[in-house]
C-alpha cells in the first residue's frame, strides 16, 4: 500500500511510502518459546553494547532474580 509521506519527507523528493510499519507478533505456545524470550529479555542488559552488570541476576531492573529463584525485585522505579 502506498501512501504520501509526511511535508519534511517530501522536501527529499520523496513523494511516497512503499513499505508499512510492522510488527512481528508470535503466539507463544511452548515453555520452550516462552524461556528463549525471557533468555533474551534477561540476558541483554549484560550482553553487547550494553554490558550494564557482569552477571545478568545483578541487574535491579529485571525480573531474572524472580524466575531464576522466585525473589521479588528490591527496587523502586
Amino acid at each position: 500500500m502506498s501512501d504520501s509521506v509526511n511535508p519534511s519527507e517530501s522536501q527529499r523528493t520523496k513523494k511516497h511510502e512503499v513499505f508499512e510499519d510492522s510488527f512481528d507478533c508470535k503466539e507463544i505456545i511452548t515453555e520452550k518459546f516462552v524461556r528463549q524470550k525471557l533468555n533474551y529479555i534477561h540476558k541483554s542488559p549484560v550482553s553487547g553494547k550494553w554490558k550494564l552488570v557482569e552477571h545478568y541476576l545483578d541487574y535491579k531492573y529485571s525480573s531474572a532474580g524472580f524466575y531464576d529463584s522466585g525473589e521479588k525485585a528490591n527496587c523502586k522505579l
